[in-house]
């Protein structure tokens, strides 16, 4: 683990920081100017973090031990078929968020954040969905960390 980061759970309190990692998971091709951040109101992407904490919502959050500065947020929630996401497998299969705040990518967050969500869904799912676009460099992390 990292001596400088701590990776807590998320709870409803940083709803804030959640949609923020929300805004920064939409992947902006390069070259490519990111979306208003009206696009946070889309149902679309407010099924993602919208009353967080149902039953089966799982998540973790990064903080620097030090400032308490939030880094990066990582989790997954169940969906059923009439509001399935963009990853929609099935009812039993959860749909994961991951992203890290600009300035904090490749410190190994981005890492970490996964591997404890991971963990922590060892014994209760057969499957984790995560959707991204195939021209996303987080693709690779993506994979990486489903191994």
């Amino acid at each position: 683990m990292n001596p400088v980061i701590d990776i807590l759970p998320l709870t409803h309190e940083q709803h804030r920081f959640q949609q923020e990692t929300m805004y920064q998971a939409v992947f902006v091709p390069e070259g490519a100017e990111p979306p208003d951040r009206s696009i946070l109101s889309d149902p679309a992407l407010t099924r993602y973090f919208q009353n967080w904490e149902k039953n089966g919502d799982t998540g973790f959050i990064a903080v620097n031990k030090r400032t308490g500065q939030e880094m990066g947020a990582a989790w997954f929630r169940l969906f059923p078929e009439q509001n399935k996401g963009y990853g929609f497998v099935d009812e039993d299969t959860p749909e994961l968020v991951l992203a890290v705040l600009p300035e904090f990518r490749s410190r190994g967050i981005g890492t970490l954040l996964p591997k404890q969500l991971l963990q922590s869904a060892e014994s209760g799912y057969k499957a984790i969905s995560w959707s991204v676009s195939a021209d996303n460099p987080a693709k690779r992390l993506y994979e990486h960390a489903g191994r």
